[in-house]
């Protein structure tokens, strides 16, 4: 039998196999039990134990004076260059980079490049648009830059003739006026005062349109009986105010706002009319709207 294997050995040798059989026996050893450094029992397959060294591993390219360092028990990461450390730490859920802690999301005290697309998330984004937070434990969203201007540009009319509403159920137009959003939202402003006929108790009611579809509304009510003081019946003043910002305009697309008015008699009383007459009554009497976009 001892003869059998030193020739078996010899065959192996003088084949050139030597090699070949060293690998395989090394490699049954590698993958037949674990690997340990530092630990003379590893339970796993690299078992590193630096107990009383401060680093847990460091791999070296000392050409350029770079490292890698791990350390296991303080949980950290740090590489060297430029003559200057740089640690990544990591516990209690709380994230340090560069020396810097933020609560427990994560912070960094150096520069970030980024070579493909910040994706908060899962949302890449469109060009030209920016990051805004969502408030605390909220991933931030992008969002056009548009919606975090505010509108500076105003157009605004004003009624330049006298105008009376009647015994007249329907809505009538009183001011039309004309934009194109620069973002996507407007603020609308209308304001109106005038005086109630003789006689005559009810709500002038009026109802702001943009594009044909209505925003809102504003109503006042008007008194006007009959006066002991003066012995007749006394025309009664009235002013209403209405503001509102407009959402979900489209940047570049042209607008449309309309003010319409109408007057609700009360049951039994006069004839029914409500006036504004910036003509004869300057001083007293007036129709204004104004859009900032």
């Amino acid at each position: 039998m001892v003869g059998l294997l030193r020739n078996l050995w010899r065959a192996v040798i003088g084949a050139g196999l030597m090699p070949c059989v060293v690998f395989w026996a090394f490699s049954l050893a590698l993958y037949a039990q674990n690997v340990g450094i530092g630990e003379p029992t590893p339970v796993y397959k690299l078992d590193i134990d630096y107990s009383g060294v401060f680093y847990g591993f460091q791999l070296e390219r000392s050409d350029v004076a770079r490292f890698l360092r791990v350390g296991m028990n303080t949980t950290y990461t740090e590489y060297y260059t430029n003559n200057t450390w740089h640690r990544f730490l990591r516990g209690s859920n709380t994230t340090k980079v560069g020396g810097i802690m933020v609560g427990t999301a994560g912070g960094y005290g150096g520069r970030i490049r980024f070579y493909s697309s910040l994706e908060p998330g899962g949302n890449p984004g469109v060009s030209g648009e920016v990051l805004v937070s969502q408030g605390a434990g909220n991933a931030p969203q992008w969002q056009p830059v548009e919606n975090l201007v505010f509108p500076t540009n105003v157009a605004s009319i004003s009624l330049a003739s006298n105008q009376q509403h009647g015994d007249n159920p329907n809505w009538e137009n009183l001011l039309t006026l004309n934009f194109t959003a620069k973002t996507n939202r407007a603020f609308v402003i209308f304001t109106a005062s005038g005086y109630g006929c003789i006689n005559w108790n009810g709500i002038v009611q009026f109802r702001i349109l943009n594009n044909g579809s209505s925003v809102g509304a504003t109503s006042t009510k008007v008194n006007s009986e009959y006066d002991v003081g003066f012995n007749s019946y006394q025309a009664s003043q009235w002013s209403v105010a209405y503001s509102r910002v407009i959402t979900g305009l489209i940047p570049g697309n042209n607008y449309t706002v309309t003010v319409q008015w109408k007057v609700d008699p009360a049951p039994g009383s006069g004839y029914n009319c409500a006036s504004i007459e910036p003509v004869t009554y300057p001083d007293y009497d007036h129709a204004t709207l104004s859009v900032m976009y």
